[in-house]
């Protein structure tokens, strides 16, 4: 006879980027969103916690506070500290952020938990420069997945030129264009 089966549940990590550029265009919005969609599919039986970081690292809710959260409330108290965070001014520690975040969730093992998926979601902009100090000559644990969720500027530089027009002067025949050139 089969015997039923039981449903695996998460731990899941939701690490959220609020280093500098995620303050370019529509992307902390974005980033919300994607967060959102994370904590809408978390069921009653699943730990959460979520971290934000940027240089360092900063836990909004752990997994005792969601666990103690009513079911009905946990999404809103989440969504509502993501809501209340903002991208700083630092560089991106993405190394920091998963060595944290491995942490967290190595601290909730127990030997009745085979039955769990434990795994990290990371919202970012994955930016080119990301320090990823701390993950070389890691041995990532047996059992823990990373998922990406990238959000994405609508123009993926951070600077911009604008064509303005073509002046003549004094230079004789030579024309010499003129842009502006913006960084954000």
């Amino acid at each position: 006879p089969l015997l039923p089966q039981t449903e695996k549940h998460y731990q899941r990590v939701l690490l959220v980027d609020t280093s500098a550029s995620m303050r370019r265009e529509n992307l902390w919005p974005e980033a919300l969103k994607k967060s959102e969609t994370t904590l809408r599919a978390s069921k009653p039986a699943d730990d959460l916690a979520v971290m934000t970081f940027g240089r360092e690292v900063r836990t909004l809710i752990g997994f005792e506070e969601w666990r103690n959260a009513s079911v009905e409330s946990r999404q809103g108290l989440a969504q509502g500290r993501l809501n209340s965070s903002r991208p700083g001014w630092s560089a991106t520690s993405l190394g920091k952020a998963l060595l944290a975040a491995v942490e967290l969730l190595q601290e909730q093992i127990t030997k009745t938990d085979e039955a769990i998926n434990r795994q990290i979601v990371v919202v970012s902009d994955l930016q080119q420069g990301s320090r990823l100090d701390g993950l070389q000559g890691f041995e990532w644990p047996k059992g823990i997945e990373v998922v990406f969720e990238s959000v994405a500027p609508a123009d993926p530089s951070n600077a911009s030129v604008q064509w303005l027009a073509e002046t003549s002067a004094s230079f004789g025949k030579e024309i010499r264009p003129r842009v502006r050139v913006r960084n954000s």
